[in-house]
């Protein structure tokens, strides 16, 4: 993993921040999504959020909270949800409850159950992740990798940082950024491994630009479309 000992000492983020995403799937308008970073539990953790909407190939949604430690950035509860996308699931689960063990507690469809995974030496959520490697020193070349809870399941996270820097054009203007390419894959080894790739601008808000995922429906894309800064805690 990238090292918690990598960790930008000033956040590149603060309270209030939104960001909205433009997402398309084969290169098709298909919906939006948004990042939010809020203020929760007084000055030692922060909730963050990620909301997915698809208006086109059937209306689906997707919305997940995960509350951080300020300091370290990892996260302990954590929930889901989704509807569409094959019915409605749920996924509840608290990362930091135990040192060997991560417990996930699922909805899918009518049922219910609770699965349980050894933890690896850094466990995120969907919706943790991207603040995280914000955060975290990106070297040129760098290999990372970290164990992700979401979608009623617990998968394994492998890549590299980009040997440089990319110029990303988006609805929100022109980035130069670093390139993350990872697989996601189940922990169970069931499914199929999804190709990952994220941009991460370099300036001082470090601003997740785009993102791209090889699906079975093709490649989804998110652009950047608009951002509102948030504001230091005084």
């Amino acid at each position: 993993m990238v090292g918690d000992s990598g960790l930008a000492e000033a956040r590149p983020w603060h309270a209030g921040e939104r960001l909205r995403f433009e997402v398309d799937v084969r290169g098709a308008r298909a919906g939006d999504a948004s990042l939010t970073v809020v203020a929760a539990g007084g000055a030692g953790s922060v909730e963050v959020g990620l909301d997915a909407r698809q208006t086109s190939l059937g209306r689906a949604t997707f919305q997940a909270r995960s509350r951080l430690r300020a300091g370290s950035l990892r996260p302990g509860p954590f929930h889901d949800e989704q509807d569409g996308w094959g019915g409605r699931r749920s996924t509840e689960a608290v990362l930091d409850r135990s040192p060997n063990a991560v417990r996930v507690a699922w909805q899918a469809g009518g049922r219910t159950g609770m699965n349980a995974y050894l933890r690896g030496p850094a466990v995120l959520d969907f919706a943790s992740a991207v603040p995280y490697l914000r955060a975290a020193s990106l070297a040129p070349g760098a290999r990372f990798c970290f164990d992700a809870v979401g979608a009623t399941s617990y998968w394994r996270v492998d890549g590299r940082v980009g040997p440089g820097t990319e110029r990303v054009a988006t609805p929100a203007g022109r980035f130069e950024a670093v390139r993350l390419d990872a697989t996601l894959r189940r922990a169970d080894g069931g499914g199929t491994p999804v190709a990952l790739r994220l941009w991460i601008a370099t300036g001082a808000m470090r601003l997740p630009v785009a993102a791209e995922a090889e699906t079975a429906l093709g490649t989804v894309r998110a652009r950047l479309a608009a951002f509102t800064p948030g504001q230091p805690a005084r």
